[in-house]
């Protein structure tokens, strides 16, 4: 395997059609998902951070990448490691509207700017500090790699992560099979 590849999968006929949908339609924002929540009380975004970390180490699907350009057919490369893009930003000098307004303009700028495929991870995570305990939440992501019924399952396991009711190197408390799995039921199916 070449450095920090751990496996190479073929595209899911649903990945090959969002990934045509995702190259012919540049800037279109197809397939882009923004999650944007405003979360209030004791949130700790240091552990916040090191709970996602933990996903993205437990869950091979998360460190994928989506390559076309000059093969034959386009392959899902999961990568050993990866870095999780973060960005913080601070608003509690600004009055609520003008913290809106912000919050607004930079969930256009990310649609605008879509999210490279070919890079994993294919998500980000930006936090805005409000100020009183007050943050906003916006995770990018394309669709690609998760869909709404695992997004619902990841946010429960990055719930029971941070809370500390899950312990790093236990299994995961959904039970989300791994793509290996899911390729080689896919085989035994067309065979």
């Amino acid at each position: 395997m070449p450095e920090n590849v751990s496996a190479v999968y073929p595209l899911t006929p649903m990945q090959e059609g969002m990934l045509y949908h995702t190259i012919t339609e540049p800037g279109s924002g197809v397939y882009l998902n923004l999650i944007s929540v405003r979360v209030e009380g004791d949130f700790e975004s240091d552990r916040f951070k090191e709970a996602w970390d933990v996903l993205i180490h437990r869950h091979e699907a998360l460190r994928a990448a989506f390559i076309w350009d000059g093969l034959d057919a386009p392959v899902h490369v999961v990568r050993e490691q990866v870095e999780l893009p973060w960005s913080v930003h601070e608003l509690s000098h600004l009055h609520h509207a003008d913290q809106q307004a912000v919050i607004e303009d930079f969930l256009a700028e990310e649609r605008r700017l879509g999210i490279d495929i070919a890079r994993a991870p294919v998500m980000r995570m930006t936090l805005f500090n409000l100020g009183d305990g007050a943050w906003h939440w916006i995770w990018t992501h394309h669709h690609i790699v998760i869909d709404g019924w695992s997004v619902q399952l990841l946010m429960e396991e990055l719930k029971a992560i941070y809370d500390g009711t899950a312990v790093d190197g236990e299994q995961s408390p959904v039970e989300m099979s791994g793509l290996h799995d899911y390729f080689e039921w896919q085989a035994q199916q067309s065979d």
